[in-house]
């Protein structure tokens, strides 16, 4: 087989019927309800992102790391309005001073702190610029709004890149499962992380189409891999990492013919992509090694401990990260009703031992491989920052590589043609939807009783029934829009 060869061959794989549009209009409906139900810059450190984004929009793309505060922070120029409005959020806060909140005025900004402020600029920029004919709440929740377009336009390609691939509806379970309620209101708030998780998805999708779809769908593919895979290494300082290991592991799962991969790295397109996503890589490493954008806030006058000592402190930590991958807000540290975690560890551990029973070794390897670098390498990170940072790592902070779990698990399925056994693609529908409908009421009431906003008519909040009523039918949509239907028996496929 030659290079012309994969450009030309006929098309072999069949491909799942149905339309994504239902998944993404629920997943819409669940976006807006988070973006209703969290009151403004009541995300985690929103308000020193929709800083970030302010200031960037109007010119300050590049900080001075001497003047940082608060770890990667830096002083930012930022519209008066937005700080007022910002401010009973902010003060709430334990962990902020007259500084972050309050800042100096100078004319008609004010130079604040902001623990955004060495990040790399794009996304603030793109977020940022949407907002400027805006003010005050106003404006943050349009940088809300343009931050859910962009992991909304970032999952449609995602699903664009399995539909390559997948030869039915049960692949489209892997990228359902993986909007968490976490990741879903990530992509609500203003900050790039859950515009990083969507990117992830995508790239992890695009990356398995590469090496299985159809030769004619490759050109498409290497789009896609281009514009997730440098959205991915540009976003966030761990981002060029997450990207490497994910080509990688899916190197080592997934299984494509002979010489496949060889005739890839041949074709212009791919040739492309791959350059495209370096350049970011390298882009990005070098912003934050100029920026000191990994520098956190250090432990005044630390104690130097023994390994022993920091493994025993971070051991415990582990299973705490693997529940704020399925919940933990609006702050980093907010744990949410159990029935959420019950819920989602059931849905996701029917999902995982289904498709690691028919999976073949490449896969399985492929998925450990994943389970191990996610619980691995926080925990060595952490041992070996422990003294200087403390228990610093987040359980969100790798969702972009973990969730290739996920999209194994779905090929795995889609090759294997099984589905969820018994009566467990009704059950997981059911687990879904109460684990969706439950973290958001939840917040809800949480926010109510303690949000300095409660009163004042700057937060848009919902009514608790038809909060409840918007959840339930944003995740019945992305659960029954396109994956159940393939699980219950009625899915077909096309050539």
């Amino acid at each position: 087989m030659t290079v012309r060869d994969i450009a030309a061959s006929p098309a072999r794989v069949e491909r799942t019927t149905g339309s994504p549009y239902p998944l993404l209009t629920g997943l819409a409906v669940l976006l807006v309800s988070w973006i209703l139900l969290v009151p403004p810059f009541g995300g985690a450190d929103e308000f020193d992102h929709a800083y970030r984004a302010a200031a960037t929009a109007r010119g300050q793309w590049f900080t001075t790391p001497s003047d940082a505060t608060r770890g990667t922070g830096a002083w930012l120029h930022v519209p008066r309005d937005i700080v007022d409005a910002a401010r009973p959020e902010c003060q709430a806060r334990v962990y902020t001073t007259a500084s972050d909140c309050v800042g100096t005025r100078e004319g008609d900004a004010v130079r604040i702190a902001s623990g955004a402020g060495r990040y790399h600029p794009l996304y603030y920029a793109l977020v940022g610029t949407v907002a400027l004919p805006f003010h005050g709440t106003a404006a943050l929740y349009v940088m809300r709004l343009a931050t859910a377009a962009l992991a909304l336009a970032l999952v449609a390609l995602a699903l664009g890149a399995l539909r390559t691939w997948a030869r039915s509806r049960i692949a489209l379970l892997g990228p359902v499962v993986v909007c968490t309620p976490v990741v879903v209101y990530s992509c609500s708030i203003v900050s790039p992380n859950g515009v990083e998780m969507a990117a992830g998805l995508a790239f992890w999708a695009a990356a398995v189409g590469l090496l299985v779809a159809d030769a004619h769908d490759v050109r498409r593919l290497s789009v896609i891999a281009a514009v997730s895979g440098a959205t991915l290494c540009t976003l966030r300082p761990m981002g060029p990492l997450w990207c490497l290991l994910a080509a990688v592991v899916t190197l080592l799962a997934v299984r494509s013919e002979p010489g496949r991969v060889r005739l890839l790295i041949r074709r212009h397109d791919v040739q492309v992509s791959g350059a495209v996503v370096a350049v970011s890589a390298i882009q990005s490493v070098a912003w934050t090694v100029a920026m000191g954008a990994l520098e956190l806030s250090k432990v005044s006058d630390p104690v130097h401990t023994s390994v022993a000592h920091r493994a025993g402190e971070i051991a415990p930590l582990v299973p705490l990260w693997v529940l704020q991958s399925v919940a933990a807000f609006p702050m980093r540290d907010d744990a949410t009703n159990p029935a959420v975690y019950f819920c989602y560890l059931l849905l996701f551990g029917a999902l995982m031992v289904t498709a690691l029973r028919c999976a073949d070794r490449r896969i399985r390897v492929g998925i450990a491989t994943v389970v191990v670098v996610t619980l691995v390498l926080p925990f060595v990170t952490s041992v070996s920052s422990y003294d200087e940072l403390g228990a610093a790592w987040q359980g969100r902070y790798a969702l972009p590589f973990a969730l290739g779990m996920a999209v194994l698990a779905g090929f795995a399925l889609d090759r294997a043609g099984r589905t969820l056994p018994g009566p467990w693609p009704v059950l997981a529908g059911v687990l879904f939807v109460t684990a969706q409908v439950v973290a958001a009421a939840y917040t809800l009431h949480v926010e109510i009783g303690r949000s300095p906003l409660v009163d004042s008519a700057a937060w848009l909040r919902p009514p608790m029934w038809l909060l409840v009523v918007l959840t339930a039918v944003g995740a019945v949509l992305l659960w029954w829009g396109d994956a159940v239907p393939r699980l219950l028996g009625r899915g077909e496929a096309r050539t």
